[in-house]
């Protein structure tokens, strides 16, 4: 039970040291010209197979099923809890709508980075919410 707790809080940091990097990305991409280079190809190659308009339902869907599940999921959780995993996935879906969406964080070099950071936070965050729903049943 300990253990469970101790990978969600790992998670946590894990996924805090994803934005982390792609904010150290961003601000090492203004001043290093091979890492602006990097980021800039992947930013293209990215949008236009990973993240093309044709493909963007597939994301959409995969999000809304993972809302699903986070919401059979915290059913059975705390009512604190259920209501911050609820809170905390429905703003990432959110985050990458607005980050595939918005012009001013289209034009940040770690822009499709970010949209695949995004997605891996959702999984992570589904993870956790299947640990520690084991550990905290309602009685």
């Amino acid at each position: 039970m300990f253990w469970k707790r101790t990978v969600a809080r790992g998670l946590c940091i894990l996924e805090a040291g994803l934005l982390t990097t792609l904010a150290l990305l961003e601000y090492l991409s203004g001043y290093r010209a091979g890492v602006m280079r990097h980021l800039y190809f992947f930013k293209i190659e990215y949008m236009d197979s990973l993240y093309s308009s044709s493909i963007l339902p597939l994301h959409a869907t995969a999000l809304l099923l993972g809302f699903v599940c986070i919401v059979r999921v915290s059913s059975s959780m705390y009512q604190r809890d259920r209501h911050l995993f609820r809170w905390y996935y429905g703003a990432l879906v959110t985050a990458f709508f607005l980050c595939r969406f918005l012009p001013a964080i289209q034009t940040l070099t770690v822009a499709a980075h970010l949209l695949i950071a995004i997605e891996c936070i959702a999984g992570l965050e589904i993870l956790r919410a299947l640990l520690i729903r084991s550990t905290s049943r309602t009685p």
